[in-house]
């Protein structure tokens, strides 16, 4: 049984009482994955429902040709493997580690007995999925009609909704992912994507400093994710 405590340091857990969330650990699983060791595969059948208690994973799908196309990076407190709740299918996308990963894995007939009796957890599942959904949708938009400038700065600006920091010089945040892991969301190279990162640093939109960067024209930026 897993502790209690340790689920309700995760988001999606955080409002359960004590009883529901000792009824939860009863059937919840710790996992840990190494670097670059699949977690779920395209195809195969899913069964469990995945949180992410430390690390980050890379969600992509693969071309009959074999080009890899990378839909998201989840860090600590997101979930995956939530459409297998609903109608038990195949795997949509395949799930990797990019770091050492610690997992709290969830069998979905289980999780949906206790969706049952815990309907307050359904209801931040459906909010979480319209939102991804939201999501993916301007992802799909970007990809088709918008050049990969355009893109890496409406990327930027969603970064900035969720890890930025205002201060007097401007907007700052560390980078959440590596120029290769942006480059596969975006559907780029790497190189595109530090170059377009240095035009942005020489048009005096942004600072950049290591893993991390100051946005001094937001609204420069703005323009740029409308390109």
């Amino acid at each position: 049984m897993l502790n209690y405590g340790l689920m309700r340091a995760v988001p999606l857990f955080s409002t359960l009482t004590d009883c529901e969330l000792e009824k939860l650990g009863a059937i919840a699983e710790k996992k840990c994955y190494h670097k670059n060791e699949a977690v779920l595969l395209q195809g195969e059948k899913g069964r469990d429902f995945f949180v992410i208690l430390s690390g980050r994973v890379k969600v992509s799908i693969q071309s009959p040709q074999g080009r890899e196309i990378t839909l998201s990076i989840l860090a600590e407190g997101d979930f995956f493997g939530e459409m297998s709740l609903i109608d038990g299918s195949s795997r949509s996308a395949s799930v990797y580690a990019i770091v050492r990963t610690e997992v709290i894995t969830v069998d979905h007939e289980r999780f949906n007995v206790f969706l049952s009796s815990s309907p307050q957890v359904s209801i931040k599942l459906l909010r979480l999925f319209v939102k991804r959904l939201r999501r993916a949708d301007l992802q799909i938009e970007y990809l088709a009609f918008h050049t990969a400038k355009g893109r890496l700065a409406r990327m930027m600006l969603d970064w900035i909704a969720d890890y930025g920091i205002i201060s007097s010089e401007g907007v700052s945040l560390t980078i959440p992912f590596t120029h290769r892991e942006i480059a596969g969301m975006l559907g780029a190279s790497r190189e595109s994507v530090s170059r377009i990162l240095t035009e942005f640093r020489d048009s005096g939109y942004i600072q950049l400093d290591g893993d991390g960067l100051t946005v001094y024209d937001l609204e420069g930026l703005r323009k740029m994710g409308v390109s």
